[in-house]
This record gives structure tokens, C-alpha cells and sequence, in this order.
């Protein structure tokens, strides 16, 4: 359990951007794949499950606290993961991802 958990820091410490949505956005994309964010919602529920509860999630707030000049606090990082995994579905890699044709 340690040492997968220092791995997956080590992998979401790499620099994201200069705004906390971006540095959230890339955190979670060198973590988590598209199929994988669609299963989880921050808190859970609609037969989602809570990503608040796992540790993918202390790392990821901690990454972006480590990344980031800026002090932000959990909630809006949480108000950000959760923006993310609400758009989940509507991106390529997805269950319900529709391409839309012209």
C-alpha cells in the first residue's frame, strides 16, 4: 500500500498550471483514465461511488497543493475534482461519449 501510494504521488507531482482548474485537470488525467472518472462522483451517489473516500484523492489534493504558488483550500479543490468528474462522461475515452458528427 505505501509504496503504490508514493508511486502515484510521485506521478501527479508533475506541474499543472498556473490556476487551480488546470493543475486539477492535469492531476487527475496522469491518474485516472476517462472510464475511470466516470464511475465516481466527490461525494456519490446516483450508483456512483464517493471519490472523497479514496486515497487517489488525498494524493491528488496534495499535489495540487504542492504544485501551486497559491494557498487553496480543500473545498475548492473539491468544487474543481468535482467539475471534472461531473464532464466526465461527455469525453473521448468515455462509456456515453458521443462524437458529434457534422
Amino acid at each position: 500500500m505505501f509504496c503504490e501510494f508514493t508511486q502515484v504521488r510521485s506521478l501527479a507531482s508533475v506541474p499543472g498550471g498556473s490556476d487551480r482548474g488546470k493543475i486539477c485537470r492535469c492531476m487527475m488525467r496522469s491518474v485516472m483514465t476517462n472510464m475511470l472518472t466516470n464511475r465516481y462522483r466527490v461525494v456519490g451517489h446516483k450508483r456512483k461511488l464517493a471519490f472523497k473516500n479514496c486515497t487517489v484523492c488525498k494524493v491528488v489534493l496534495e499535489a495540487v497543493k504542492n504544485s501551486s504558488k497559491s494557498a487553496f483550500m480543500d473545498s475548492d479543490i473539491l468544487t474543481e475534482i468535482g467539475d471534472l468528474l461531473r464532464n466526465a462522461p461527455n469525453q473521448p475515452g468515455s462509456s456515453n461519449y458521443k462524437k458529434n458528427s457534422l
